[in-house]
């Protein structure tokens, strides 16, 4: 964060780790710049990085620091790809919300490619990642225990860039997709993907309409007056034309439970279900696509669907339209790990944060889910 004219400039250096029972990991979208020479400022997480298999990356950004550092006419090193400088697949590992916004300060508010209608533009990763590190009970770890391992993915590969490879050689991991990289991470004890389920929100899926009045007589008024009300016509429609196609929740599981059970059965994805408009003038629900995939996987004896932490409903308050429960779920999946044990559950624990859910659900579908979880 910039102050005093860009004079002063906050610098955020990664507490000493707490020993963490697991990490959690997160893929999505940052739009914006990164700061890539602000994460070679900390030692510690430049080794981290390394340690995986990519200290070529580190080094070769380490070498274009100090090559900047020349007059233009000396400098002989070609600049590295963009990818690179845009830190895109890069496994970082991150010990605060604020050591992300060092490195990302235009993610939280500067649009995404993608837009719907329910979710509006905004990436979902770094309001996740401001639910990961928040916490019921304010300093009950200690600083560091909560680490967060980050990787950024590019809009324009869609959801695909969220999808791991099962065939992949882990033997080359600058080849692997992000997901493979992920599975790297030898503490990893759970990943959310929350972009991926921000793609798969319907671009002109909405909520249920507002009543439509009459539109009243044509009168003249002063230039100050204001007609908008919120329920009469607009001329511009908010549909969104040529929208891009959601993928069925089968095509987005069977990479990944292929890849859990074949690399990592230790491992928890959380994932959201998509929503789908059931008829008109109702409330969107759980699409039937992926109930009908789920049961589809959970009839297979072989399938690792034990692998997959199904999430639902989805989070909405005054700054967010909708967004994942993925972050809060992540967070309170670790604090209850480093406070009480691996193995104990959070369910039942109060999470952080103001929060309505979307859509609502009535008594009766709340007793059903703790009934049958899962």
């Amino acid at each position: 964060m910039a102050l005093a004219d860009s004079r002063l400039e906050m610098r955020v250096r990664p507490a000493a780790v707490a020993d963490p029972v697991m990490d959690v990991a997160m893929l999505g979208h940052c739009p914006g710049n990164a700061r890539w020479d602000l994460l070679l400022e900390s030692p510690q997480t430049v080794a981290e990085i390394a340690r995986l298999g990519f200290a070529e990356q580190m080094e070769t950004l380490a070498k274009w620091q100090r090559e900047l550092e020349k007059p233009q006419a000396e400098r002989t090193m070609a600049e590295p790809e963009p990818a690179l400088l845009a830190l895109y697949g890069l496994p970082i590992p991150l010990l605060s919300l604020a050591h992300f916004q060092v490195l990302f300060p235009d993610a939280e508010h500067q649009a995404a490619a993608y837009r719907s209608q329910l979710a509006g533009n905004s990436a979902w990763l770094p309001a996740a990642i401001a639910d990961f590190f928040q916490s019921p009970q304010p300093g009950a770890l200690a600083d560091g225990a909560k680490k967060l391992w980050l990787l950024r993915i590019p809009e324009w590969q869609g959801q695909q860039g969220f999808l791991p490879d099962p065939y992949a050689d882990y033997g080359d991991p600058q080849r692997l997709p992000a997901f493979d990289r992920a599975m790297l991470i030898p503490n990893l004890g759970a990943i959310a993907l929350p972009d991926l389920e921000r793609l798969q929100i319907p671009a002109n899926l909405i909520d249920v309409r507002r009543m439509r009045l009459v539109n009243p007589n044509p009168v003249f008024l002063p230039c100050t007056a204001s007609t908008t009300d919120d329920h009469r016509e607009r001329r511009r429609g908010e549909e969104i034309p040529q929208p891009a196609e959601v993928w069925p929740l089968q095509s987005v599981l069977t990479p990944i439970l292929q890849t859990l059970r074949k690399r990592r059965p230790d491992l928890q994805c959380l994932l959201t279900l998509p929503l789908e408009q059931a008829g008109e003038g109702s409330l969107p629900a759980v699409a039937r696509e992926a109930r009908l995939a789920i049961q589809t996987a959970a009839d297979s004896a072989n399938s690792g669907l034990h692998a997959m932490q199904f999430l639902f409903p989805y989070l909405s308050n005054r700054e967010r339209p909708l967004c994942s429960p993925a972050g809060l779920i992540a967070g309170a999946m670790l604090e209850t790990s480093q406070r009480l044990g691996p193995w104990r559950s959070m369910a039942g624990r109060t999470l952080p944060g103001m929060w309505q859910l979307y859509p609502p659900l009535h008594s009766q579908q709340v007793a059903e889910l703790r009934d049958r979880p899962g």
